[in-house]
């Protein structure tokens, strides 16, 4: 089973059924979808319901992950709402579009309600072309620091750069995961030998392989459907174990998201 762990959908993107046939086209099983939302509009009531009504046209296909403005006062609570309304199976934040450090206590409520609902968090990480944001906020080290506040949170690490921390950050916390999105895919496609060497070095602690931390993404979208193929095709293409790909490419995030 193939799972694409980080896709998006916002009104104005287009029919949701042009992401499901791109998913056919390369044999895509299931996308995780959600919407970004930033401040000054809530919580996020409309665009989440509106990931709702893509999921709940194709539920066989779609996930769906909340996202809320995390320091807000009811962001616990509506996180909650959109589980329990919504059937969404996981929270997603980003710290420069959304304005925090992952670190900052204010968003420490919507962490604990997610551990209470059992949920993975996906936090952007790296830094976005975007005017207006502040890259420091997306720095992958915040993750560390909130993994250590809360080994028992479950946290994905998107957009994992092989170049800076994020392996080791998620090799060593048994409850963080990174995603393959973009940056990853890329730089396995550039540079042979690159992607399994560093699931060999996010392996070291645990002195297993480091697929077991490892989801892949495409940041895919009804626009840029073209993003599954180039994200997908360099994972395909590693040199592991079949069992260790099928983790990396599904069965982590079937794990993460209670498919199993």
């Amino acid at each position: 089973m193939i799972i694409d762990f980080h896709t998006h959908y916002h009104e104005g993107q287009g029919p949701i059924e042009d992401l499901i046939t791109a998913m056919d086209a390369q044999g895509v099983d299931m996308a995780v979808v959600s919407a970004v939302v930033t401040p000054g509009g809530g919580n996020g009531q409309a665009a989440n319901a509106f990931v709702y009504e893509a999921v709940n046209s194709y539920p066989s296909r779609l996930a769906g992950l909340a996202c809320v403005v995390p320091y807000l006062s009811d962001a616990a609570e509506m996180l909650e709402h959109y589980v329990d309304a919504f059937g969404f199976r996981g929270l997603k934040i980003h710290p420069s579009m959304q304005q925090f450090y992952p670190s900052d206590q204010r968003i420490f409520p919507v962490i604990e309600r997610a551990i209470k609902l059992d949920l993975p968090v996906l936090i952007h990480t790296g830094a976005v072309p975007i005017p207006g944001t502040r890259s420091r906020y997306d720095d992958p080290l915040e993750v560390d620091d909130l993994a250590l506040i809360y080994p028992e949170a479950k946290l994905v690490i998107a957009h994992g750069d092989p170049f800076g921390p994020a392996p080791a950050i998620a090799g060593k916390h048994p409850n963080v995961y990174m995603d393959t999105t973009t940056t990853f895919a890329r730089f396995a496609r550039l540079i042979p030998g690159l992607a399994e060497d560093t699931l060999k070095f996010m392996g070291l602690v645990s002195g297993e392989s480091g697929s077991a931390k490892v989801l892949f993404g495409s940041d895919a979208n009804p626009i840029k459907t073209f993003r599954i193929e180039e994200n997908l095709a360099p994972l395909r293409a590693l040199d592991i174990p079949d069992e260790e790909k099928a983790l990396i490419l599904g069965g982590n995030a079937a794990q993460l998201l209670k498919l199993t």
